[in-house]
C-alpha cells in the first residue's frame, strides 16, 4: 500500500514554514508542560513529561512531525517514552543553571545530536560539556524501534571553560552551527564552530564592556542580532549583530536605559530577554528591583537611541520576581514569574502582540493557570535547531509528482516521480550507500536495518525524506 504519510512528510520538509520543533514545552520540577497545536497553534497544558527540576532545560523534537525525541535538564536525558536513557544519567550540568540540556544536530549525521550541558552557577563560572545522543541506539526501545541513547564513549566532553550561565547555539549558513558563550565576569565572548568534523574555537572577541553574569543569550533570525541578559544591575544588558556566515560580532552596544540601579550583586539585573517575531522589539525581564518587584521592559529598535520602556510591573514585594520570556509558535511571548495572587509561579503571562510598540503589545498576566507551583523554575525550555536546508531544497514539490512506498521497506523501494533523476541513499553517518538513477524502484536488500536519508534531485527541485529498512 502506498504510504501517503511520506508524501505529506516530504512536503513538510521542503516547506520551511512547517517546522514543529518548538511546539512541545517540557520544563519545571513538575510534570506540567505546554503544547501548541500543530494546526491552530492553540496552547494547552500537558501532564506527561518526567520532572526536570529547577531551571534551564532543552527539548529536541522532530521538526517535521513534532514528535519529541528527548529532553534534558543538564544532569539527565529523558527519551520519548519519558524514561531516562540507559546511559542518560550523570551529566555534568548544574540544575540551577539557566541554559542547560541544549540539543543541536550533528551536521551531516541526521540521527545524532549534541547535547550541551552547563555547570555554571552564578556568580561562579562553569564548564559547557557536550555528549552525543544517537537515535539509532536501541536505548529503552527495541531493535526494530530504537529510541536513542547517549554514546558512552562521547559523554561529558569539555568544550568551554569559565562560561556564564547563558550561551546560545545558532544555525549557520554552511551546514554548520555556532556556539556563542560570554565568559563569566569578563569582556570576552567566545565563538565556537560546529561542523561535520567536530567543535572548535573559532574566535575570541573582546568587547567594550564587562558582562558580569550573562544569564541568557538570545538570537533573532529576523534581524541576526544577539542580546545578552545580564543579571548584574549596574552593568546593564547588551546587544550586537551576529554574522551567521563567518561567526563575527559587530555593533556591540549597551541597551539604552538598561542600567536601572546601582547594585552589584547577581540577582537584581535582567534574567531573560526575547525578540518579537519581526525582530523590531526586544523584551527584557528585570528580575527584581532593589526593594520592589520584577518588571518587563521593551526596547524598540525602530528608535535605537531611545531607552527601554516599562511594559509591566509585577504586584507585590521584591519576592515577586520576573523570569523567563519565550516566543511561541502562535507569535506570542510567554512569561514566567512569581505572582502575588498565589505566592508562586503557577500563572503564565503573555505578551499578545509583541510586534507593537509600548503597552500596545498587550500584556496579559494570567493566560494560563498551570494548577501547580513551579519551585525554582525560571526559564522556559530551549529547542533543538532543525537541519538547515539549502535554498534549492525549499522549492515545493507537487504532492502528485512523487511517492515513496512502502516505508518501512524490506527489499524493493518504489519511487514514483523524478524518473531518470539522480537518487542517493545515505546512512546515519552521512555515507552514501546507494547512488543510482531513479528507474522507479531501488533494491535496498543490501542495507542493514536502520534509518536512512533518501534524496532525488531534479533540475530545479529536490525531494528529501527518511526511509526505514526493517526486516
Amino acid at each position: 500500500m502506498k504510504n501517503i504519510y511520506f508524501i505529506i512528510l516530504c512536503f513538510v520538509v521542503i516547506n520551511a514554514n512547517a517546522q514543529r520543533e518548538d511546539h512541545t514545552w517540557y520544563f519545571s520540577a513538575t510534570n506540567k508542560g505546554m503544547f501548541f497545536d500543530y494546526t491552530t497553534n492553540a496552547v494547552s497544558i500537558t501532564s506527561v513529561h518526567a520532572p526536570l527540576s529547577y531551571e534551564g532545560c532543552g527539548v529536541s523534537a522532530d521538526p517535521i512531525t513534532g514528535d519529541v525525541l528527548f529532553y534534558s535538564n543538564g544532569i539527565k536525558v529523558i527519551d520519548k517514552s519519558h524514561t531516562q536513557m540507559p546511559n542518560g544519567g550523570g551529566l555534568l550540568g548544574n540544575i540551577t543553571c539557566a541554559t542547560n540540556g541544549i540539543p543541536c544536530p550533528v551536521p551531516s549525521q541526521p540521527t545524532k545530536y549534541y547535547l550541551f550541558c552547563n555547570s555554571a552557577n552564578s556568580p561562579n563560572a562553569g564548564t559547557i560539556y557536550y555528549s552525543i545522543i544517537d537515535m539509532n541506539i536501541i536505548g529503552n526501545g527495541t531493535a526494530l524501534n530504537p529510541i536513542g541513547d547517549v554514546v558512552s564513549t562521547q559523554k561529558n566532553i569539555s568544550v568551554v571553560t569559565n562560561a556564564s550561565e547563558g550561551f546560545a547555539v545558532v544555525t549557520g549558513s554552511n551546514n554548520d552551527f555556532w556556539l556563542v558563550s560570554p565568559q563569566n565576569n569578563s569582556n570576552i565572548i567566545r565563538i565556537y564552530r560546529i561542523t561535520n568534523t567536530g567543535i572548535s574555537l573559532y574566535n575570541s572577541i573582546t568587547v567594550s564592556s564587562t558582562i558580569g553574569d550573562a544569564r541568557t543569550v538570545r538570537f533573532s533570525t529576523a534581524n541576526n542580532k544577539i542580546t545578552i541578559a545580564n543579571m548584574v544591575e549596574n552593568q546593564g544588558s547588551f546587544l550586537m549583530d551576529f554574522n551567521i556566515n563567518n561567526g563575527s560580532i559587530s555593533n556591540f552596544i549597551l541597551v539604552p536605559g538598561s542600567i536601572l540601579g546601582t547594585t552589584t550583586n547577581y540577582w537584581t539585573g535582567f534574567c531573560d530577554s526575547e525578540w518579537s517575531p519581526d525582530g523590531t522589539k526586544l523584551y527584557m525581564s528585570k528580575y527584581r528591583m532593589a526593594s520592589s518587584s520584577g518588571r518587563i521592559y521593551q526596547y524598540d529598535l525602530n528608535f535605537p537611541s531611545n531607552p527601554i520602556t516599562l511594559i509591566h510591573t509585577l504586584p507585590g514585594t521584591s519576592s515577586n520576581v520576573a523570569m523567563g520570556l519565550q516566543l511561541a509558535p502562535d507569535g506570542k511571548i510567554y512569561f514566567l514569574y512569581v505572582n502575588s495572587a498565589y505566592g508562586d509561579s503557577r500563572l503564565i503571562g503573555v505578551i499578545s502582540s509583541p510586534n507593537i510598540a509600548g503597552t500596545g503589545c498587550n500584556y496579559v498576566s494570567n493566560i494560563l493557570d498551570m494548577g501547580t507551583s513551579f519551585p525554582m523554575t525560571g526559564i522556559f525550555p530551549q529547542f533543538g535547531l532543525p537541519y538547515k536546508y539549502s535554498p534549492s531544497m525549499l522549492n515545493i514539490v507537487d504532492l502528485n509528482s512523487i511517492n515513496v512506498f512502502p516505508n518501512p521497506v524490506n527489499d524493493n523501494l518504489n519511487i514514483e516521480g523524478f524518473i531518470g533523476k539522480n537518487l542517493q541513499i545515505t546512512d546515519a553517518l552521512g555515507n552514501v550507500v546507494i547512488n543510482t538513477i531513479n528507474t522507479g524502484t531501488v533494491n535496498v536488500s543490501s542495507l542493514s536495518n536502520g534509518l536512512y536519508s533518501l534524496s532525488v534531485k531534479g533540475e530545479q527541485k529536490e525531494f528529501h525524506t527518511k526511509i526505514i529498512v526493517k526486516r
